[in-house]
């Protein structure tokens, strides 16, 4: 009997230490994934470009200053999700009755959408960043999914509170940078001129000056997308928050306003005009889901019609034109056609550039690396399983989140439904997609959106049922991880090429020594034998050192690769042009001009010379 009970409390020791290290596992898995959202717009508003390598801070002064790059994002997913998993395992409400699993499982098909674009892919390039990126996207979705399945509400609130003062935060940064940061901007063009003497085309220059705020995003597009996710939300939570201070009534109005006119003022000075579009449209939007009325519905109408031509004006006559706006349908328009020519596989991940090119015949001489439409994105380059997909992915959480919106008198859900609305419009007119940080706060918000709808109390998950999808979440854990740490040694190995050939973007560096560049040149192929981006660097190097021989070499490999790029057929030609050879020269530039017949014409209307193109435009 003795060594009966000195049993049991062995074992009852040992299972209230394993249930404090549980607890103590959940509570850092909750606090990783808060950290994660807080810190989303702060440090992963980046961009992702293929061809052009993300870079890790070398030191803290960096790590503080410098958004991180695309890749960061990727290996944190991963590991977020291997956490969640350690913590909560699969939680009960796990099933596919439970709306928030269905909406993930459309996450989690993403990247097997993404891989369709790799069968008439030109080059693999863009494909494998593609596909490493939305790995990371599933994951985190799995993540988030996880965390908000097995502790419901309390998390809920917890994540939205986190978005709240991170947006404060944003705008606050925003506001600093509008005041006082574009002075900056304006110092260092001139010192590029007169002391570096750069030269700036005129483009890059009138953008470059004009102020419109970004805060620690890319570009103020991006900023804007996140004030449309989130801006609605901000004001309702600070509005209800101020029912803490006495008196009440003054306090709430105090608060919102407050935070209507920070986020409100710094989202004007963004300039999005597809953000404004898609702010108009969805508070008409959520009047119709809760106006009962017809006649106060009709006027909304009225008054977004309205809206939306004073715009219109405003941009013709006073505001930056409709350039731009002009060159999304352009974007369409290329889209469709390479949907159509492909609609069952897509046109390949990166192709989107060499049609364009070759069918553009309007607006400027650049050249985007992606439609600026999430489903188009996916329609275009993978057919059509990954346009419905993206279409789902869009649509489903909004349907149910406007009907829950339409249902109940909670201001905190109709704000959801507001920046949803706007976001998915916003989406799909801008690469919101391809921002980190805008991703992980969609993902999060659309789970929050369709949580405690009908079907989520449903039975519980049966151990098969449990198996099963712990073990596809490890799988996609362990494949995520392996892509982010490709991802992160390809750009990383990339950068160091760049750098020691003087060839980084945004940095005024010297060459190294031939056999120096030649060796990390070797050791990038090695992590990334498929790009073509590196060979014409590579390529490029050796022009600058005069042994054209090797730099002829060297492209052609590339244009083997990539036999419908405009950008390396007109630098071989100014290489045949360099060693004297006008036949071949001319041959080259005679492509180049039929691979992006716009460009020539663009610059013989403004009666100059064709620039070279800029490095990473291949």
């Amino acid at each position: 009997m003795q060594r009966s009970a000195e049993k049991t409390r062995v074992y009852n020791g040992i299972n209230l230490f394993m249930a404090h290290g549980k607890n103590l596992l959940q509570k850092i898995a909750d606090i990783l994934l808060l950290a994660t959202v807080f810190i989303a717009p702060l440090k992963l508003g980046g961009m992702l470009l293929p061809g052009v390598p993300g870079v890790f801070p070398t030191n803290v002064l960096e790590l503080v200053i410098q958004i991180a790059p695309p890749m960061a994002f990727a290996l944190l997913a991963a590991l977020l999700l291997i956490v969640q998993l350690a913590a909560y395992a699969v939680p009960e409400n796990f099933t596919l009755k439970n709306p928030q699993i269905k909406l993930l499982l459309l996450w989690l098909i993403l990247p097997l959408a993404a891989l369709i674009g790799f069968i008439n892919a030109t080059s693999l390039e863009s494909a494998v960043v593609e596909f490493e990126y939305t790995l990371a996207l599933a994951a985190f979705a799995a993540a988030a999914a996880l965390n908000l399945t097995a502790n419901g509400k309390i998390m809920q609130d917890k994540l939205l509170n986190t978005m709240v003062w991170s947006t404060m935060l944003t705008a606050l940064l925003g506001a600093n940078q509008y005041f006082f940061g574009f002075d900056e901007m304006k110092e260092y063009i001139e010192l590029q001129e007169k002391v570096y003497h750069v030269k700036i085309t005129p483009e890059i220059k009138a953008r470059a000056l004009d102020v419109r705020t970004y805060a620690t995003f890319t570009f103020a597009s991006a900023l804007a997308a996140m004030f449309c996710l989130t801006g609605a939300l901000s004001v309702v939570k600070a509005y209800f928050a101020g029912e803490r201070v006495e008196p009440a009534r003054v306090s709430r109005s105090l608060f919102g306003g407050v935070t209507l006119l920070l986020v409100g003022g710094i989202f004007l000075t963004t300039k999005g005009r597809s953000a404004f579009l898609a702010m108009i449209v969805a508070a008409a939007v959520c009047g119709f889901v809760k106006l009962k009325r017809a006649r106060i519905k009709l006027l909304v109408a009225v008054a977004g019609a309205i809206c939306i031509i004073a715009g219109a004006f405003y941009i013709h006559y006073a505001g930056r034109g409709f350039g731009s706006m002009t060159e999304r349908v352009g974007y369409l328009k290329s889209s469709l056609e390479m949907f159509c020519n492909h609609p069952l596989l897509g046109d390949g991940w990166g192709d989107f550039t060499f049609h364009h090119a070759v069918n553009k015949s309007f607006g400027n001489e650049e050249l985007a690396k992606d439609p600026h439409n999430f489903v188009a994105a996916f329609a275009s380059q993978t057919g059509v399983i990954g346009g419905i997909i993206a279409l789902l992915m869009l649509f489903y959480p909004l349907w149910l989140s406007g009907r829950k919106a339409g249902k109940n008198n909670d201001l905190v859900q109709l704000s959801i439904f507001a920046g949803l609305s706007a976001f998915s419009l916003h989406i799909l007119m801008d690469l919101d997609w391809q921002v980190p940080a805008l991703m992980i706060w969609y993902a999060v918000l659309v789970m929050i959106a369709v949580a405690e709808f009908e079907g989520e109390n449903a039975a519980a998950a049966t151990a098969v049922g449990k198996k099963i999808w712990c073990s596809a979440l490890v799988l996609l854990a362990l494949i995520a991880l392996l892509g982010a740490g490709h991802w992160c040694i390809a750009d990383q190995t990339h950068s160091e090429f760049l750098r020691a050939a003087g060839q980084e973007i945004g940095v005024n560096n010297t060459m190294r020594g031939v056999y120096e560049v030649d060796a990390l040149a070797e050791k990038s192929l090695r992590w990334q034998p498929y790009s073509h981006s590196i060979y014409a660097s590579w390529a490029l190097d050796a022009v600058r050192r005069g042994n054209y021989p090797v730099a002829e070499k060297r492209y052609l490999t590339a244009l083997k690769m990539v036999p419908r790029s405009h950008a390396l057929h007109e630098r071989l030609g100014d290489l045949y042009e360099l060693q004297g050879n006008s036949s071949k020269a001319a041959e080259f530039h005679a492509e180049a001009d039929r691979l992006f017949p716009y460009k020539k014409i663009f610059f013989e209307k403004r009666g100059g010379k064709v620039p070279a193109p800029a490095a990473g435009s291949y």
